[in-house]
């Protein structure tokens, strides 16, 4: 959500960095055209993120196409360069540490800016703090010192922007914690993960960097459900026997219930090891006995159908989703997925559009309204239900076409072996020993025969509702991909209707 308040271009650059990320090759048009970015703007932001990536990456240009050249594994890294020149971000980085109440002519003169400029960031950031429920007061940020925290493990996790300085004494003590909780992993295991769990590891450091500043939680129902798993209980001892220890100091109870809406909110290892089938349930029955979170159920089962809501993969999916939303956090909490290619997809937009009707419609408690929600999250959602709706579509029926018995037999066999029963059934008619009339009610199959049996097939009008694959006696490579293409469109097909219906 932060995003969306940042300079235009820094913006644009980065939507300009995902499809050179994305694509082998694009031009300079297809991205005016992709993002409704002029042309000659666009090519003004390629010469800056150049400039932005020039340790990062290298972006190339043959003829009308640009490239970027750069390891996967530098994504995050190009990222941060990117939002290092966002004045939006630094402003916000110094109200968060200005505890010596700084004059706002001090920001001015350290960035360089206008002072006109300057008042611009200064109230973009104030609209930005004001709709995740923060304020300013003397050039510094005030109001509820968990959502402070949850602020400044933003800005370090998603934007690269380290307003306290986490230092690696720190983070090895972040490590050991969560380590004496999950038997199953390492420190280099957590080296290695930092995208994954940094977000974690970033605001259980706060707990002591920002010790000073108490931080009491706001009442609320759906927490003290959750305090009744196994977790809570847990999680403190481990804090008294590593961090606690290590700081020389003793928790209150207000810090160990910030701890656990941290462990509550955010993606981490922690007692990972020690979640089994049965406690997963427990949780999930916990949270789907509230009245509110059956309401949203229902809204979902009248737009989706009742099959997907009783699958446990959208349960969980749904419970993964509540969790970023405790005490109106949705707007605070990043989303730790980069989407590439997934955000031009039309499909995952459809259901997107769906998800957000469904939750706009919701008349609920559990959603703080006065804080918006990170569409990212949504849209988060919506790629999970994209990839369970496919998982609930018929498998593609296959029909094997021959005059011969043991063909259609060997023919059964290979097909068995390559593709699963869940994607397709496999149907055998006997060309010589069978009418006509058994298959002319068929649709939407995938008929495979031998080649010299096509044009029959077709004068009988199989082809018209169905795909004729002809194939060699010995079933060369090209017969496999075209048999392999022909069963993912088939499949598309039948999910293309399937969103169109919502």
């Amino acid at each position: 959500m932060l995003r969306d308040f940042l300079e235009t271009n820094i913006q644009n650059k980065l939507n300009i960095f995902f499809m050179l990320s994305a694509h082998e090759s694009v031009s300079a048009r297809e991205v005016s055209e992709t993002l409704n970015i002029s042309p000659s703007n666009v090519l003004f932001l390629l010469d800056e993120l150049k400039s932005d990536l020039s340790e990062n990456a290298v972006i190339k240009k043959v003829n009308t196409k640009y490239s970027i050249d750069s390891n996967k594994n530098e994504l995050v890294d190009s990222m941060y360069a990117i939002y290092r020149t966002s004045r939006v971000l630094e402003c916000l980085k110094f109200m968060i540490a200005n505890d010596s109440q700084k004059t706002f002519s001090y920001f001015i003169d350290e960035s360089y800016l206008t002072k006109s400029t300057a008042y611009r960031v200064r109230e973009t950031c104030l609209s930005y703090l004001d709709s995740i429920g923060l304020g300013v007061k003397n050039n510094r940020i005030v109001g509820d010192e968990y959502r402070i925290r949850f602020l400044i493990a933003l800005l370090y996790y998603e934007y690269g922007i380290d307003c306290l300085g986490i230092d690696a004494s720190s983070i090895k003590l972040a490590r050991d914690f969560v380590i004496k909780t999950n038997k199953a992993i390492t420190p280099e295991f957590l080296s290695q993960t930092v995208h994954e769990y940094g977000y974690f590891e970033c605001l259980l450091i706060l707990s002591w960097k920002r010790r000073k500043y108490p931080v009491t939680l706001p009442p609320s129902d759906e927490f003290a459900v959750l305090k009744e798993i196994f977790v809570y209980d847990e999680m403190k001892h481990a804090l008294k026997e590593t961090i606690e220890p290590a700081l020389n100091v003793c928790f209150s109870e207000e810090d160990y219930d910030y701890i656990y809406l941290v462990y509550c909110c955010t993606n981490s290892c922690v007692f990972a090891d020690r979640w089994t089938q049965e406690k997963i349930t427990d949780v999930h029955k916990l949270i789907f006995d509230q009245k509110h979170f059956n309401e949203l159920l229902f809204n979902f089962e009248q737009k989706l159908g009742k099959d997907l809501v009783e699958i446990p993969a959208f349960r969980s999916a749904l419970v993964g989703f509540f969790k970023k939303c405790l005490l109106g956090l949705q707007c605070l909490i990043p989303d730790e997925h980069l989407y590439l290619d997934c955000k031009f997809d039309d499909q995952t937009l459809k259901i997107a559009g769906v998800v957000s009707q469904i939750f706009n419609e919701w008349t609920n408690d559990l959603i703080d309204s006065r804080y918006p929600l990170d569409e990212t999250h949504l849209f988060y959602l919506s790629i999970q239900l994209k990839s369970i709706m496919r998982q609930m579509l018929p498998p593609v029926e296959i029909i094997i076409v021959s005059d011969i018995v043991s063909e259609l037999s060997d023919m059964s066999l290979f097909l068995n072996r390559k593709f699963s029963p869940d994607l397709i059934t496999i149907t055998p008619y006997l060309l010589n020993a069978q009418s006509a009339a058994t298959l002319l009610h068929k649709e939407n199959c995938i008929i495979i025969t031998n080649k010299k049996f096509k044009n029959i097939l077709c004068s009988l009008g199989f082809a018209e509702k169905n795909k004729i694959v002809p194939i060699t006696i010995g079933i060369n490579d090209n017969d496999i991909r075209m048999i392999g293409e022909s069963i993912m469109e088939s499949e598309q097909k039948k999910f293309d209707e399937l969103v169109a219906r919502h």
